[in-house]
């Protein structure tokens, strides 16, 4: 997650107002490195979906989370760690296979 508008507002000092891991060359970098792909998701979004589904008083099948962008990995109970060892073994295959 990330903010809408990374580095206005805020008290942080001006060095920390810009983000590397922001900018595309950082995600080039780390795409090329690790196989990994930095998505971007927007907290405004986020809240308001969040508040469409507290408002639309419904209960959410875990299944239906990762459709929704909600979650990116869905394990059974007890496997969550091994499934994202699993998951970080197989992005770092493909990274070293480009």
């Amino acid at each position: 997650m990330v903010d809408d508008e990374p580095g206005v507002g805020g008290f942080q000092p001006s060095i920390f107002k810009r983000f590397y891991w922001w900018e595309d060359e950082c995600a080039d970098r780390m795409q090329a490195a690790f196989g990994l792909a930095i998505v971007r998701k927007s907290y405004a979004e986020l809240g308001a979906r969040a508040k469409e589904m507290i408002l639309s008083g419904r209960l959410y099948a875990a299944e239906e989370l990762p459709e929704m962008g909600l979650i990116d990995l869905l394990a059974p109970p007890g496997e969550g760690e091994a499934a994202l060892r699993r998951r970080d073994r197989q992005a770092a295959a493909q990274a070293s296979a480009h």
